[in-house]
Parts: structure tokens; C-alpha cells; sequence
């Protein structure tokens, strides 16, 4: 990626620069108008690399820009290739990491809060990919910080960065969560050195000891386990429904709840032992008809040509 309106090489004097939220290359001396000139410069540069890395991953809008990381204590990695585009220099790739709190599950489905070094964007210019130019960029990283490829927490990583971990550093198994953050087999490791910061100052893995039961029986595996464990977890929905009154008088105190196969045969059917109705099928010339009606509805009296089928004075139960 070349800059038409100034040399690359002019802002970074090494393959490989450090930038922070200054928005200054590591080590710059400069004062004044060359500062401000340096860090506009910067600016733009991340502004176009992270619209080409959100490009790259199918996202609405950028991760990685001047303002962004202006207001984040982030660490910006930028790999540049000095004798490009004839010796004014290209801008090949991005890494950038920062710390963030999250709350983790290991194998056995204990939650830690933890505090890990994050990979928050990684970008590597189509033209460059392959070359080793992603393993040069990570391994500098790696070392800069001090700190192994399992200990990292990695926000959304797209398959070619699963691919590349695979490849170089041989993380295959991952550990399911239910954020976004993907971790490897070996994150929990206690001697993970720098990789993973001490937490409210006791211990870099605290457990708030709270299991989690679904999780205690999964294995290594990809990436959509965390998914599909979120989707069978118990929310909010599946709290105790208290019973409906109405439905209970509806019904003739059958709770809803109760199983079909506890409700005897006859509540179903529309009868109870309590109901005794009796009904008699008189002629229009018939001068007078006495019939028997139910108590449960406390009719006056009753009407002629009823007919026989008692569930035409009964709710259904679809109703």
C-alpha cells in the first residue's frame, strides 16, 4: 500500500515500527511542526490500512484508525517493505493488541476473569500474503512483548488467521466461549509469563467459582461450539410460569401444567362426577318439559331441544 503524497520511508526508518496512541513512531525526537506533520501522516496511513483490513474480513466499518487508537491504550504494529514502489517505500501489514478484561471458561467449565494480551486486527496487503511477511510481523510481536501465541485472546479471527496459527504454531484445539474471543488449548497454563495480566491484584486466574454445567462436558473443538452452547444455555425464558387463574376456572381447577396423562377421563371428555344434567328432547306441541340442569352454570331454566353433546356447554380445551 504506497502513499502518493509522501515517502513512507520518510516516517519509519525500520522494517517493523512500533505506534501508540501519540501516534508517533517509536523513538521520534522530532519537535513542533515536524510532530504534528508525523503523527497527520500516521493518521492517514492507518485510516487506509484499516479500511483495506476491514475490507479483507467482510466488516461494516473499520477497526484499527488514527482516532481510534488515539483514544485506546493499544499497540500498533506496521510492517513497511523500504525498497518498494521506487524506494519511496509501501506499507505492508498491520498487528494490533491490547489488553482487555474478559471472563473466560477453561475445559472443565470453571469461569476465570482474566486479563490476557488481545489480538484486535491483523492485516497483511493481498499482494504480500504467503511471502512470510504475516510470520516476520507475529514473530516480532511475540517476542516484543514476550509472550507465546496460546496465552493471546483473539477477537473474531477470520479462517486465514486460523489457518496461519495452525500453520506456524500448531494451535488447533480451541477452548469454547460465549464472547467473541477465541482461545487454545494451554491458555490456562500458570507459567504463561507476561501473556496474561495479574487481575484485582491475587492471582492471574481468578476463579469466581461458578460452573457452568453444559460446559463441563465439552471438549476441544472448533469455533461454533461456543455459538451452539449459547443457544441451548437456559436464559430468562425458561423461569417458573406462575399458573393462570382464568385458566383454571376454564378448565375446572385442571392446571395447565399438569401432564394429559394425570387428568382422569371424564374431566377430559367434558364431565365430572359432580355434574349430573339431565336432558329431555320435547315436541313443539309438547305443553311442558321439565328437565334437570346443571348446577355448575345455575341456569333457570332450561331450553328446549338441547342437544346431546354436553360439550356445547363446556370451553374446549384448544380454546
Amino acid at each position: 500500500m504506497e502513499f502518493n503524497y509522501f515517502s513512507v520511508n520518510s516516517i519509519f526508518n525500520n522494517d517493523i515500527t512500533i505506534v501508540t496512541k501519540e501516534l508517533l513512531p517509536e523513538g521520534f525526537s522530532g519537535k513542533g511542526t515536524a510532530r504534528v506533520d508525523c503523527s497527520n501522516k500516521i493518521s492517514i496511513i492507518l485510516d487506509e490500512i484499516g479500511w483495506a483490513s476491514a475490507k479483507a474480513q467482510q466488516l461494516i466499518k473499520p477497526i484499527t484508525s488514527g482516532s481510534k487508537l488515539k483514544l485506546s491504550d493499544h499497540i500498533l504494529y506496521l510492517l513497511t517493505d523500504p525498497e518498494s514502489s521506487n524506494g519511496r517505500g509501501t506499507v505492508v501489514g498491520l498487528l494490533k493488541i491490547g489488553r482487555k478484561k474478559l471472563f473466560m471458561f477453561d475445559l472443565a467449565g470453571y469461569q476465570h476473569e482474566v486479563e490476557p494480551l488481545c489480538i484486535l486486527d491483523f492485516y497483511i496487503h493481498e499482494s504480500k500474503q504467503r511471502t512470510g511477511c504475516g510470520k516476520k510481523l507475529f514473530e516480532y510481536m511475540l517476542q516484543h512483548q514476550n509472550v507465546r501465541p496460546q496465552h493471546m485472546a483473539i477477537d473474531r479471527p477470520s479462517e486465514k488467521f486460523l489457518s496461519f496459527l495452525y500453520k506456524h504454531y500448531g494451535l488447533e484445539h480451541i477452548l469454547p466461549q460465549m464472547n467473541n474471543f477465541v482461545v487454545f488449548k494451554g491458555f490456562f497454563d500458570h507459567d504463561s509469563g507476561e501473556g496474561q495480566k495479574i487481575c484485582n491484584g491475587t492471582s492471574s486466574l481468578q476463579v469466581t467459582r461458578r460452573v457452568n454445567n453444559q460446559m463441563s462436558s465439552v471438549k476441544s473443538t472448533n469455533r461454533n461450539s461456543a455459538y451452539d452452547l449459547a443457544s441451548r444455555s437456559p436464559g430468562r425464558f425458561s423461569a417458573h410460569k406462575p399458573e393462570s387463574t382464568m385458566g383454571m376456572i376454564l378448565h375446572d381447577g385442571i392446571s395447565q401444567s399438569t401432564p394429559r396423562s394425570e387428568v382422569q377421563d371424564d374431566a377430559l371428555n367434558g364431565s365430572s362426577q359432580n355434574e349430573h344434567t339431565t336432558f329431555i328432547a320435547g315436541d313443539a306441541s309438547t305443553s311442558s318439559q321439565e328437565a334437570t340442569c346443571s348446577s355448575a352454570f345455575h341456569q333457570p331454566k332450561c331450553v328446549d331441544k338441547i342437544s346431546e353433546d354436553k360439550s356445547a356447554y363446556r370451553h374446549s380445551r384448544l380454546w
